[in-house]
């Protein structure tokens, strides 16, 4: 049983099995088995009229023929330099590590739900914690969205996979005053005024290492981070703290353009480099090695909380577009929290 339109058309052949018939864009005959269901195979016809029609189309059989590498270098690596900032395009390198080998040499078609979930599960007997199997999940699922909208993929086999539970002290680890005063001592005094300066501002390592002169205003104690900086690509204005001012005095004249440079090579520091000597300054200063770079910017939120800091305030100061962002470190600061409740009045019982 069939019906054609224009060399188009369904067949079902023995077993009641519908293929769709059709001429692609070079005049070519194919047939497509889709399955028992006519509706779906009417759906899957229809769709093919609208990409001929359009001139794009593509055959469901060439879909997802790409290679993982491939379609990561030619297409997925050009979007994210467009569309990311450059510490989360270079935060997807080094993921892209991981990922390749174990999807390398794989078409796009190949990688399947079962594929992603040993995928974590590798990364995780490895000694990946599972905040970092989650982030780099998240690209992975990002990248196969992002083919399935070129439409060089049918459906992402990732968008079923859950996320793993993160143990608190893999996504936050707030370091005391106490802590950070030790942390510093231990630290080159050539790369100490970037870890300072992150703990006096909250700003992002990426946006720190690629701070420039230019940015910084001492006189009316700011800095302007643009938007092509910053991860939400909106203009970030921040004013300068005492201990901020002092940071940048301190290494005035070092160089014309960077704030921050690598007296070895002259160049801005690497984020492997800092955080290559954050993990040693955290063996010397008896600190868990589980502490981030990243978490800098943890620590001086909750400091500012416990200071009394407006959160509407903190969310400015961080960068956040939405209060809710900025919620999150209030749940994290048991101290704060104490102090707080401890404010409430409460009648005398004797």
């Amino acid at each position: 049983m069939s019906s054609y339109l224009g060399g188009r058309g369904i067949r079902r052949a023995k077993g009641k099995v519908y293929w769709i018939e059709y001429y692609d864009l070079q005049r070519r005959r194919r047939r497509e088995r889709i399955g028992p269901n006519r509706q779906v195979a009417e759906a899957r016809l229809a769709e093919v009229k609208r990409q001929l029609a359009a001139g794009k189309f593509i055959p469901e059989a060439v879909k997802g023929a790409i290679k993982f590498e491939d379609f990561w270098q030619r297409y997925y690596l050009l979007y994210c330099k467009q569309e990311n900032s450059p510490g989360w395009y270079q935060r997807k390198l080094a993921i892209y590590r991981h990922l390749a080998r174990f999807f390398g040499g794989k078409k796009l078609k190949e990688i399947t739900t079962e594929a992603v979930e040993r995928f974590k599960q590798e990364r995780l007997s490895e000694g990946a914690t599972p905040a970092e199997v989650n982030r780099e999940v998240a690209v992975l699922k990002h990248m196969l969205n992002y083919a399935v909208k070129l439409d060089l993929l049918l459906h992402n086999p990732a968008s079923k996979v859950s996320r793993l539970k993160e143990r608190q002290e893999d996504a936050w680890h707030v370091l005391s005053v106490e802590e950070a005063e030790r942390l510093l001592k231990c630290l080159p005094e050539s790369s100490r005024p970037v870890f300072a300066f992150a703990l006096a501002t909250g700003l992002r390592i990426s946006n720190i290492l690629n701070l420039r002169w230019d940015q910084v205003n001492l006189k009316e104690r700011k800095l302007i981070i643009p938007p092509s900086k910053t991860k939400g690509r909106k203009p970030l204005a921040l004013p300068l703290s005492d201990a901020a001012v002092k940071i940048l005095q301190g290494v005035q004249g070092m160089d014309t353009t960077f704030v921050f440079v690598n007296p070895a090579t002259g160049m801005p520091y690497s984020q492997r480099g800092i955080r290559s000597t954050l993990k040693r300054a955290l063996k010397r200063a008896g600190l868990p090695e589980s502490v981030r770079v990243h978490d800098l910017r943890h620590t001086f939120a909750s400091w500012a909380i416990r200071s009394g800091v407006d959160l509407r305030i903190l969310k400015e100061l961080l960068g956040h577009s939405t209060l809710q962002m900025v919620l999150r470190y209030t749940h994290l600061d048991h101290l704060a929290l104490l102090e707080q409740v401890n404010r409430i009045p409460f009648p005398k019982m004797e």
